[in-house]
């Protein structure tokens, strides 16, 4: 009989950790300096920073769009924050710059959607006004978890006083947790003493398992896991599916169609699509821009001027690779219509990561032929993602939206082991050590630490590294 063990889980459990550091002697804060990460990071112990840039902010009073939103005198800047259930919020951080005594102030609210009531979570201020780029946070982690199963919203506002305070983006600092188990044990041989007990239920409600046995309700936590086992495990876990979208280099190929993310796995593409209404205009120079209602479409009118659409990117994790971006437009000539990819950074430059024209055709989407293999990394500091649309001056083509192709990745390993029965030459030290990072193991012994690769893995095993890695919960 084959052996079973532990490294038959170990490359596709890594595939959760995702991480663009791959390991660390303590957890980066605000504070630190250690490399900072972004959406969507796995696992219980690293935190994720959601990054809402400020051009997917909107407001009720004319605004400057761009890259750094501001106002003439003073407004208040509105945005959405997609945090899954039962998170805990430690930071809340803000990106600005200011001239001339401008100053920020950011409030995370939480709505709840049963009673209308709002609270406030956290107030940051902005502390410089030197005019140079930089970020606040609050000063000790606030330990807030998001209820879980409950009618409820995030919402974050940043009130803007004087013409000299303009917004770079909001930061928001969380992490995955596994929620309390139910009361009553739903397998007989698991009962609320066992010490995987809260994992399995884990599982058991979020529906990757039935157990070995229907009746009586059976788990069997201490039998071995066979590859097949674990493949319906982690294929249940993340929805994996068969790939049925070829690339975009052949817009044309039949049963072509977008998705959105989030997708797993390491070959298979995430399409984000932004459509033209997500995007702001220059509100305060009152550029008129008009909906096509029937394709919400957008344009501006005819004009000798450069005319330009801006949003924010949100939702694409931190290591993932962009190789594509789409261009859904109808045009009658060829660059009346141009996306611009854009990465922000902390001290307030940004890169142009990709542009792409638009060709001449009635509705369609337009790719770049070659993939770019753009790795959406920033090892110091968080960073933004923004687009651009730019109409050429004396045009008229419709925008319908942008698609942004990416797959994710694991990171490369540090360069010293954590364990000592794998050494940096392990054929699975990479993957063994993203998930040591992420905090979904600790290995199998402390003191002198170990992961014992080849040791066997039972099925409550394997509850508490999916549970971990993302962050499973009871359905209360």
């Amino acid at each position: 009989m084959r052996k079973r063990n532990r490294t038959l889980v170990l490359p596709a459990l890594a595939a959760l950790a995702m991480l663009c550091k791959a390991a660390a002697s303590a957890q980066p804060s605000p504070a630190s300096n250690a490399p900072q990460l972004r959406p969507e990071e796995f696992g219980t112990d690293d935190y994720t920073v959601t990054v809402i840039p400020g051009a997917s902010f909107t407001s009720d009073t004319p605004f400057y769009p761009g890259l750094y939103r501001g106002f003439e005198d003073h407004g208040i800047l509105y945005s959405k924050v997609s945090i899954p259930s039962g998170a805990v919020i430690d930071f809340l951080g803000v990106h600005r710059r200011d001239y001339a005594g401008g100053t920020i102030s950011t409030d995370l609210f939480y709505v709840d959607e049963h009673s209308g009531t709002t609270s406030g979570i956290v107030n940051v201020m902005s502390t410089v006004q030197d005019g140079l780029p930089d970020t606040d946070y609050n000063p000790t982690a606030l330990g807030w978890q998001l209820p879980q199963n409950a009618h409820n919203a995030l919402a974050v506002t940043a009130y803007l006083a004087g013409a000299g305070a303009e917004l770079g983006w909001v930061e928001i600092w969380w992490k995955r947790a596994v929620s309390p188990p139910p009361d009553a044990p739903s397998f007989d041989d698991v009962p609320t003493t066992h010490p995987f007990f809260p994992y399995i239920e884990a599982l058991k409600a979020s529906g990757i398992t039935s157990g070995c046995q229907a009746s009586p309700p059976l788990y069997c936590p201490d039998s071995p896991l066979t590859r097949g086992q674990m493949a319906v495990f982690l294929s249940k876990a993340l929805g994996l599916h068969w790939p049925d979208t070829p690339i975009p280099a052949i817009p044309s190929a039949p049963g072509r169609r977008g998705r959105d993310p989030n997708e797993f796995g390491i070959q298979d593409y995430t399409v984000t699509t932004i459509p033209a209404t997500s995007f702001t205009v220059n509100t305060v120079l009152l550029q008129s821009y008009v909906t096509d209602y029937g394709s919400l479409a957008r344009y501006f009118p005819f004009d000798s001027e450069v005319r330009y659409y801006w949003t924010g990117v949100s939702g694409i994790p931190s290591g993932a690779v962009i190789d594509y971006i789409g261009l859904e437009s109808a045009s009658t000539a060829s660059a009346e219509l141009t996306a611009n990819l854009i990465q922000m950074h902390h001290n307030g430059t940004q890169d142009l990561i990709s542009s792409l024209a638009n060709t001449p055709h009635s509705f369609d989407t337009d790719y770049n032929p070659v993939p770019i293999g753009y790795q959406n990394l920033d090892p110091n500091h968080p960073h933004a993602l923004a687009l651009r649309v730019d109409q050429a001056a004396n045009t008229e083509p419709l925008f319908g939206w942008v698609e942004i192709w990416w797959h994710r990745a694991v990171s490369p390993p540090p360069a010293t082991a954590s364990f000592n029965d794998v050494p940096t030459t392990h054929p699975f030290f990479q993957y063994i050590e993203a998930l040591k990072a992420s905090g979904v193991t600790g290995g199998c012994q402390a003191s002198p630490p170990l992961y014992c690769p080849s040791g066997s893995l039972t099925r409550g095993q394997m509850a508490v590294f999916l549970a971990k890695a993302l962050g499973l919960h009871w359905p209360n």
